[in-house]
């Protein structure tokens, strides 16, 4: 039997402690197997390449997708500005990406996968894949789309909810003694 998960949030009325029931609590669901699934996969192949896992989404997304902006790079992997800049500057420091003038645009800086970040890839990727189908095996075809259309609600959830704080911080500036 699964032992429950429940944490104190604070009291509530009557001095009553509040309850938080985690073995419902969807963040915490989420959060909790996006940890073990990157345990068992991203953690073990990317052991030996001097690479964190925020380094190897940039890695991997532009590698799979081609040269892209930092912008562009920024909303495929739901990564922050600063972080994928970080996470550049390293790839660049192992030799994986460069930054180059846009073929199209020379005005334009895109992120291009090198030479040796293609090698890097070309021995990831597959590991990727044969997890993939590791974790999907435990659902039905009908299940994974089901769970790839929760994902995508989730996602636009959360992508408004964003938006929301945003404008409540931003808000926040103009009012006194706000900030």
């Amino acid at each position: 039997m699964k032992q429950s998960k429940r944490t104190g949030a604070g009291r509530g009325r009557a001095g009553q402690r509040e309850t938080l029931d985690l073995d419902t609590h969807l963040p915490y669901r989420l959060a909790r197997l996006s940890n073990l699934i990157r345990q068992t996969t991203s953690d073990v192949y990317l052991k030996h390449t001097g690479m964190s896992g925020r380094e190897w989404r940039v890695l991997g997304m532009i590698g799979l997708r081609g040269p892209l902006s930092a912008a562009e790079t920024a909303e495929l992997t739901g990564m922050d500005r600063a972080t994928i800049t970080r996470s550049v500057d390293r790839l660049e420091a192992l030799g994986y990406v460069e930054r180059a003038p846009d073929a199209h645009d020379r005005r334009r800086i895109v992120l291009a996968v090198t030479p040796l970040g293609r090698r890097r890839c070309d021995r990831i990727i597959p590991m990727m894949r044969e997890d993939g189908t590791y974790y999907e095996a435990v659902l039905t075809a009908r299940e994974k789309q089901q769970l790839l259309d929760m994902i995508e609600r989730l996602e636009t959830q959360a992508q408004e909810r964003m938006i929301t704080l945003a404008g409540e911080r931003g808000a926040g500036r103009g009012r006194a003694g706000g900030g």
